[in-house]
């Protein structure tokens, strides 16, 4: 019988343990040079030379559990597919500086989301989330928001810890006028992206 390649490597990644310690974040001009790699069955064959993963428009409804070996991703790139929910193990994924969920299924964002302390970008639109943790303040290096297209109707307090976040694109989204003032009295030294508010309370 033959045991698929992808078995054997999350097999092998469980009984030698995690390569976490020789993981790396590159510079925006190595990961520009860094392969991309379209598939799992492709990334798995050399799980420690994945910096780049990238797999759009596959039809996914799950989050595919084998990427949390990947522990040099720096950008994962899911778009366009049909997943539901991300688990709690993305919290796992130290290294990533850009992750892409969008244009899916995605209803939340779990807390763990705050253990990326080396997210920059992170890309959520046209999903139907409707809750922001407060997590999302611990991400300290993020830069770039997009989350429009959502059901969100408030964000946490605690994003105004994010001292480096240059852009927050909610156009797309029915937020009054009061809720808009209260976005940016949080975030003064932010952009923030809105379509034309609605009277629509609060």
């Amino acid at each position: 019988m033959k045991i698929p390649v992808y078995t054997l490597v999350i097999f092998l990644f469980h009984a030698l343990g995690s390569t976490a310690g020789n993981a790396q974040v590159l510079d925006s001009t190595q990961l520009s040079h860094a392969r991309v790699f379209r598939s799992i069955e492709e990334a798995l064959i050399k799980p420690d030379s994945v910096y780049v993963l990238q797999i759009r428009r596959k039809r996914l409804t799950q989050f595919p559990e084998e990427i949390f070996t990947l522990k040099n991703l720096n950008k994962l790139d899911l778009s366009r597919n049909k997943i539901q929910l991300i688990p709690r193990d993305i919290g796992t994924l130290l290294n990533l500086t850009e992750l892409n969920l969008s244009k899916n299924k995605l209803g939340a964002i779990p807390p763990d989301i705050g253990k990326l302390k080396n997210l920059k970008r992170l890309i959520i639109f046209q999903n139907e989330i409707a809750f922001i943790p407060s997590e999302i303040g611990e991400v300290e290096q993020l830069e770039y928001l997009d989350m429009w297209g959502n059901e969100l109707e408030t964000l946490p307090d605690e994003i105004s810890n994010l001292k480096n976040l240059s852009v927050i694109d909610m156009r797309v989204i029915e937020i009054s006028d009061s809720k808009q003032k209260e976005f940016h009295d949080l975030l003064p030294n932010t952009t923030i992206h809105f379509s034309n508010s609605c009277d629509c309370g609060g």
